[in-house]
C-alpha cells in the first residue's frame, strides 16, 4: 500500500483542488506546474497518512485553507494579466507579481 503522506493543493480547469498523494508525486506535480506557470502547494507528513494529520490538526487545516486562498488569488492575477495582453514571459510575470504583493502589503 502506498503512503499518501502529502497534501497537494493545485489548480485544475480554473478551480483550486486538493488531494492526498505520495510526497514524491506531489513534488513532481509542482515541478511541472511551475514550468507551465501554474501554482500549487504541498504539505508533507513524515511517515504518516496526510489525511489523518489534516483531520486532527487545526493548524494544518488553516495552512491548507490559506494556500487554497493564495492559489485562487494567484490564478486570478495570472488570468487578468493574460486578459490584458501581458506577455507570457515568466520573468516579467514574476516581477509584476512581486510588485503587486509589495503594493498589497503597503511597501
Amino acid at each position: 500500500m502506498t503512503l499518501h503522506n502529502a497534501i497537494l493543493v493545485y489548480e485544475e480547469g480554473g478551480q483550486v483542488k486538493q488531494r492526498f498523494c505520495p510526497e514524491q508525486e506531489a513534488r513532481e506535480f509542482l515541478a511541472t506546474a511551475q514550468k507551465e506557470m501554474r501554482g500549487g502547494s504541498m504539505f508533507a507528513a513524515d511517515g504518516v497518512e496526510a489525511e489523518f494529520v489534516l483531520r486532527i490538526s487545526q493548524d494544518l487545516r488553516d495552512r491548507v485553507d490559506a494556500a487554497r486562498t493564495k492559489l485562487k488569488s494567484d490564478a486570478r492575477l495570472r488570468d487578468l494579466l493574460t486578459k490584458h495582453g501581458v506577455s507570457i514571459d515568466q520573468n516579467l510575470r514574476t516581477a509584476i507579481y512581486k510588485a503587486f504583493e509589495d503594493w498589497k502589503s503597503g511597501i
